[in-house]
């Protein structure tokens, strides 16, 4: 057969990484990562890495070694690679991921009464129930217990609390975070998607939309920001309706435990009503809101909690007492084998500080340059 010209490879490459369909590689990945770009870039990184390597040990590329190299792309030395963990917490992350999905729903409102953490320990149970049987069928030799969501190991008789090296749940969340970071363009991404960059951004906000009723239509209907006030959250949920894009839409404040986490890291109502209105990624917590916006994740998490033993103790930042929190804070996030929070002591915090009054300005710039519509 002929060996395939540059351009047909490029058309295979970019259509096996379309992450929106759902027979590639790269719908799997963004399954796990619920980024698009993030996961086509990732796949057909590693497409073109296998793609050389088929050359250099001689082989001719045609357009059918093209498609089966394409297809059989290893997801999860993508994700490895990507997060840097060991195959044992990718394997427990997909499958917390797959059972979070069916019992959350695509609204993510599903089995309230179940947090992540008992969520990710449901799903590590029945894995290793799943081994346990299997090894008594004597289909398999040895079983590897999957970790529960402190990283604590399922296996039974553990009464000394034995951790695995791979961590668990806040491991897993800090992997993908990380994942999804910015990274390096390289040099022909403007040749082969530009155009499928913006169709698959547009895609993913239409996806992800909940409608707001604007100005006008709370106006024609008789709506005042009292009556709004008067709504419960969860009602407004229920109805697909945003509360804090709606109670700003009216010009009012509309309380949101969200918003109230958000704002003792953004320090301003305003803006972190709206950070949390036009926030459309799939995890609802504090960290992930903050971090889509840019924040580092280790400044996230630390400010988040230094912010929460802060209000707990009735300390105000900048006093020695505050420093004792600040360090006992980073402690506790970096008691595990990765650290997962900022540097301890004056130094680390200051520059902490100093990341987040940046992050901070620019948030206000960002977030204060177009005034919102308000109902009188």
């Amino acid at each position: 057969m002929l060996p395939i010209d540059r351009e047909q490879l490029y058309k295979l490459v970019k259509a096996f990484s379309n992450p929106f369909n759902i027979s590639t590689p790269a719908h799997k990945i963004n399954g796990l990562l619920h980024d698009p770009i993030r996961a086509q870039e990732l796949t057909r990184d590693m497409m073109m890495e296998q793609l050389v390597k088929a050359e250099q040990r001689g082989r001719v590329l045609t357009v059918a070694l093209v498609k089966t190299i394409c297809r059989r792309v290893s997801k999860e030395t993508i994700i490895t690679r990507a997060c840097g963990i060991p195959a044992t917490l990718i394997r427990q992350g997909c499958r917390y991921e797959k059972l979070r999905l069916e019992l959350r729903g695509g609204d993510d409102l599903g089995h309230p009464e179940l947090s992540d953490e008992n969520i990710w320990d449901r799903a590590a149970h029945n894995e290793a129930q799943r081994q346990r049987a299997a090894l008594e069928a004597g289909t398999i030799t040895t079983v590897r217990w999957p970790p529960l969501h402190d990283g604590t190991s399922t296996r039974p008789h553990n009464p000394h609390g034995e951790k695995l090296a791979c961590g668990g749940l806040a491991e897993w969340r800090e992997a993908i975070a990380n994942a999804c970071a910015p990274h390096v363009q390289y040099e022909w991404d403007d040749r082969v998607d530009t155009d499928e960059r913006s169709r698959m951004s547009a895609e993913q906000e239409w996806e992800q939309a909940t409608w707001t009723p604007d100005a006008t239509w709370l106006a024609d209907h008789g709506i005042t920001a009292d009556m709004i006030r008067t709504i419960p959250e969860q009602r407004l949920r229920d109805a697909g309706v945003d509360p804090t894009a709606l109670a700003m839409m009216a010009g009012c404040s509309m309380p949101s435990r969200r918003v109230d986490t958000v704002n003792r890291v953004v320090q301003d109502r305003m803006v972190a009503e709206r950070m949390v209105a036009a926030y459309r990624g799939r995890s609802s917590s504090s960290d992930s809101i903050l971090t889509s916006y840019g924040l580092p994740v280790r400044v996230a998490r630390t400010m988040l909690a230094y912010a929460s033993m802060l209000a707990e103790h009735d300390v105000e930042d900048g006093s020695v007492e505050a420093q004792a929190l600040w360090d006992e804070t980073c402690d506790r996030l970096n008691r595990g084998k990765r650290r997962r929070g900022c540097i301890p002591g004056r130094a680390g915090r200051l520059e902490a500080q100093r990341v987040l009054a940046e992050w901070q300005a620019d948030m206000r710039s960002r977030f204060t340059a177009v005034a919102q519509p308000v109902l009188m």
